[in-house]
């Protein structure tokens, strides 16, 4: 008997040994698979990127009541020491693109990345106060513990103590809404004076298209009925009206010649060095070689000047007058800040090309 069961219970022994080493295959297996889900979380939550803080930053640093350009933004950001001085400006582009999805930005002026941005005071001002809030629901399931003949007692103190309370905040506020006005008077100060010299030249150039954008089609004279644009054709003097130049300076000018049924303005863009020249050059080429999705822009400019539009009766049916003069007015402001935005950016690789240049000797 004892024979036995000596060999009988070194039978039943491995199968708990099997057993262990399953759970232990087990429990190793299931960590692997709750710790994969975990690290993805923390890979999926990024916060701003350090451009899109750099924007954020220099508009703080700004602080202007209009907002602030894209050229104005660049020039503060390049004095950070870590600022890519050859793709910035493109990554200062994508940064504000995004912070304008996220509501971070409010675009006051322009389109895209080419108008003038200001931070969202919403986005900023919600955070603190629901952590305030939360603050004082938690507070309050704490207080109860005690007696209610206590309680009673310690909120009538409670409401005596804070009412002396809520006038200091009042004249705290008081004091704070004094203080902020004054940077921002001195800030709204600085675009009124930029734009001084362009606002009388610009209302001339208005006041002047919208008198000539009085355009009628007329019965034609020949079997095709089909009328040509008079102020290309020219065929009588009678259906000519006397042209009109505007002038800023020398180098910067516009063109208004009208007619019975069609207006052509012509425009001068303002080029003070060579650079200038060619990158007004480029551009406005670009720019004719698609003129069929432009509608009104002609494909070759009167000579002596760099780009022309050609406004007909069929425009001005089709489309409000008022926002063909929008188009013109928004063109010729935006047209200086592009071509310096360039210069800038071709001057920068300029400056990396002959850094590199110079480092050999």
């Amino acid at each position: 008997m004892s024979a036995e069961v000596e060999e009988s219970a070194p039978a039943q022994a491995p199968a708990p040994a099997e057993t262990k080493t399953k759970k232990a295959s087990a429990n190793k297996a299931k960590p692997a698979v709750t710790a994969s889900p975990a690290k993805k979380k923390k890979k999926k939550s990024k916060g701003p990127g350090k451009y899109s803080l750099l924007v954020i930053d220099a508009i703080r640093t700004l602080g202007e009541k209009n907002g602030s350009s894209l050229f104005k933004i660049y020039n503060e950001a390049k004095k950070v020491s870590w600022f890519d001085q050859q793709n910035g400006r493109m990554y200062l582009r994508y940064s504000i693109r995004a912070l304008l999805l996220n509501d971070t930005l409010v675009q006051v002026k322009g389109l895209g990345a080419n108008g003038s941005f200001k931070l969202n005071k919403k986005k900023f001002e919600k955070k603190p106060k629901k952590s305030a809030t939360k603050a004082t629901k938690t507070e309050k399931p704490k207080k109860p513990a005690s007696k209610k003949a206590a309680t009673k007692k310690v909120t009538a103190k409670k409401s005596a103590k804070k009412s002396p309370v809520k006038k200091k905040t009042s004249k705290k506020t008081i004091s704070v809404k004094k203080a902020t006005p004054k940077p921002k008077k001195a800030a709204a100060k600085k675009p009124k004076v930029a734009t001084a010299t362009l606002r009388p030249y610009l209302n001339a150039v208005r006041a002047t298209l919208q008198a000539a954008l009085c355009l009628e089609n007329f019965s034609s004279q020949v079997v095709e009925r089909h009328n040509k644009p008079e102020v290309e054709v020219r065929s009588s003097k009678e259906l000519l009206l006397q042209p009109v130049v505007i002038s800023r300076n020398d180098k910067e000018k516009v063109l208004i010649e009208g007619s019975i049924n069609s207006v052509r303005v012509s425009i001068a863009v303002k080029q003070a060095d060579e650079i200038e020249k060619i990158l007004c050059h480029k551009f406005m080429r670009f720019m004719m070689m698609r003129a069929e999705n432009f509608f009104i822009l002609r494909r070759k400019p009167v000579e002596g000047y760099d780009i022309s539009f050609l406004i007909t009766n069929f425009h001005t049916e089709q489309m409000y007058k008022h926002k063909l003069v929008d188009f013109v007015i928004h063109f010729m402001e935006e047209i200086d800040k592009e071509i310096s935005e360039m210069k800038l950016s071709v001057n920068a690789r300029a400056r990396i090309v002959a850094e590199e240049f110079l480092k050999n000797f």
